[in-house]
């Protein structure tokens, strides 16, 4: 979170060098402006020669295999991904050249080896959140928070939006606009339709309603929020894996962020709408204002709120919309799948065409399905990032040293043949009938682990 203030210093520092110079040296202002930028060339001369001699040839990471650019800088990968948001399919890629684990920066490595899966993201995982968990800075969101101390406190409070109770009472929430996506795809009868496109209606819609109490009214209208579009927009930077001061610099430059800051201040005034309102219909922001009974959020709080209730459109909407498209596109690839999995709903349908969620949470075909568009389709594919303690990481025979970043793709390890037997098929009953084709379960973390486990923690 330091790289705008680092910024923010130099020129300050700079300006400040000139001015001196100008006035108690006696100097032209051309004249002190050249004298301080042959300084400042010089110093960053001197410190990024000895740096960059330090990553590729001293630092302790220098043992693990990768690219030798990536070794140098972190706008290695950034410049290979560009604007194409493929990350995932290029970091596979190096795995495929490099093995298993692969330097993909000056201090960050790529580990697609299911082993370090629970030394990493588990319960007893000594690893914290990486410094690109401060890219949203100063928006600080349960997902970004890094302080296990104030992530555990924030987190006893999400959870009670996620009870049994607060569920069943979703599953009413959300009926009406399944119904209403079902009667918008049936409208297309014989002709082609993108169910991406309404799936990524539906999600948002669903989201919108939970988190504020009103829709983006997009499955009616058919036509996507311009607040969607908004979100959309500023989210593409993220997608470069851009070094997080640097993501920092952007944002804070006037007028590059405008679709970033504009989707923020949506949620926020979307928030103060909720607040205003005092609906007493439950929905996810009813247990994050409980702590504040009755009274107005200010400060610091209010700024967790805002951050929060912005997660939840992104986190949320993003990870429905993505696991419906890959399953249904499965399923549309593998008609026997989809008759058995039809058959298999079909039994669990009332005689009013409702379902028993219930039953149908506990059907173990349906869960092979759901698992599988999971597995080969992770919704968070390659970006958890993480630190390793001070004192390191030590995994079987390796050892990564302490304070660097890692991170195990999860798209990579969905698809690794040393934790699946044939990943490239989808096969739902390996997670029931035929256990034999998971070699090892740890490779499943389509969202994360332990306390994280979750799109939103």
């Amino acid at each position: 979170m330091y790289g705008v203030r680092y910024l923010q210093a130099f020129l300050s520092l700079s300006i400040a060098s000139i001015f001196y110079l100008s006035k108690a040296q006696d100097q032209t202002l051309r004249g002190a402006t050249t004298t301080v930028a042959a300084l400042s060339a010089s110093f960053f001369t001197g410190l990024y020669t000895s740096l960059l001699i330090y990553r590729a040839f001293l630092s302790p990471l220098c043992k693990f295999p990768g690219p030798f650019g990536a070794r140098l800088t972190n706008f290695w990968l950034s410049a290979r991904i560009g604007t194409s948001s493929h990350a995932l399919f290029k970091i596979q890629d190096l795995h495929k050249k490099y093995g298993p684990i692969v330097r993909i920066g000056s201090n960050d490595l790529a580990i697609a080896d299911a082993n370090f899966v629970q030394p990493i993201y588990g319960m007893a995982a000594k690893c914290t959140k990486s410094p690109w968990y401060d890219a949203d800075y100063p928006l600080i969101s349960l997902q970004t928070t890094r302080v296990k101390a104030i992530h555990n406190k924030r987190r006893q409070v999400w959870i009670h939006a996620f009870s049994d109770k607060a569920l069943r009472g979703y599953e009413k929430r959300i009926e009406p606009f399944a119904a209403l996506l079902l009667e918008r795809i049936r409208s297309f009868e014989e002709r082609p339709v993108d169910v991406a496109r309404w799936f990524h209606y539906f999600s948002y819609d669903i989201m919108g309603d939970l988190a504020f109490g009103k829709d983006f009214n997009m499955l009616s209208s058919g036509e996507e929020h311009f607040a969607v579009n908004l979100l959309n927009e500023g989210m593409q930077p993220m997608a470069m894996h851009f070094p997080p001061w640097f993501a920092q610099a952007l944002t804070a430059i006037p007028g590059l962020a405008t679709s970033y800051w504009k989707f923020a201040a949506y949620c926020s005034q979307q928030l103060d709408n909720r607040l205003n309102a005092k609906s007493g219909i439950f929905d996810m922001v009813t247990p994050l204002l409980a702590p504040f009974d009755g009274n107005k959020p200010t400060g610091l709080d209010l700024s967790y709120l805002q951050a929060d209730t912005r997660l939840l459109i992104v986190a949320g909407s993003d990870t429905i919309s993505a696991t419906l498209v890959y399953m249904f596109y499965h399923l549309a690839q593998n008609p026997s799948i989809a008759s058995k999995a039809r058959d298999e709903l079909e039994a669990l349908c009332n005689a009013d065409g409702s379902f028993n969620h219930r039953e149908a949470m506990r059907n173990e075909y349906i869960n092979g399905v759901i698992n599988e568009a999971l597995r080969m389709h992770p919704p968070v594919p390659s970006n958890l990032q993480r630190l390793t303690p001070p004192e390191g990481l030590k995994v079987g025979e390796t050892f990564i040293p302490g304070d660097t970043n890692v991170l195990c793709p999860q798209y990579t390890l969905g698809r690794s043949e040393s934790a699946y037997v044939d990943p490239e098929r989808f096969i739902p009953e390996r997670w029931s009938t035929r256990p034999e084709l998971i070699k090892n379960k740890n490779a499943f973390l389509p969202f994360s682990l332990g306390k994280t486990d979750f799109p939103i923690f």
